[in-house]
């Protein structure tokens, strides 16, 4: 996930093209720039923008961005580890990869399932 400043210098500049292009006024513009600043990390961040997603369309937009931004990262990893447990462990790398590949599964559901994959992850 990206920082907390990276994704707000995103976010400010998503919202200034709103702006210029008046899809959004001075107030929701204010409004923006205040709930932003009270985020103190990226998962703050985040939830701010998850709650009011539903008023501003650029929120939901960063947040689609966020999420494709997610899954890259988890593919990149677990193409990076499954050579490596092939190597040691054939059929729970099957397992991995299979599960992998389902709709929904994070990092963190797969080192709940498969325990193991820890020590590959470093």
């Amino acid at each position: 996930m990206k920082s907390r400043v990276e994704m707000q210098q995103f976010l400010i500049s998503e919202v200034q093209k709103q702006f210029e292009a008046q899809k959004i006024s001075v107030v929701e513009l204010a409004e923006i720039l205040y709930m932003i600043s009270k985020a103190d990390d990226s998962e703050e961040f985040v939830l701010i923008l998850d709650l009011f997603k539903d008023k501003f369309d650029v929120f939901f937009a960063i947040l689609d961005s966020l999420k494709a931004e997610d899954i890259e990262t988890f593919e990149e990893v677990i193409t990076k580890i499954i050579p490596l447990i092939i190597k040691d462990d054939p059929l729970l790398a099957s397992q991995i990869s299979s599960r992998a590949t389902q709709s929904g599964v994070t990092m963190e559901s797969l080192v709940n399932e498969f325990p193991d994959i820890k020590k590959y992850l470093n």
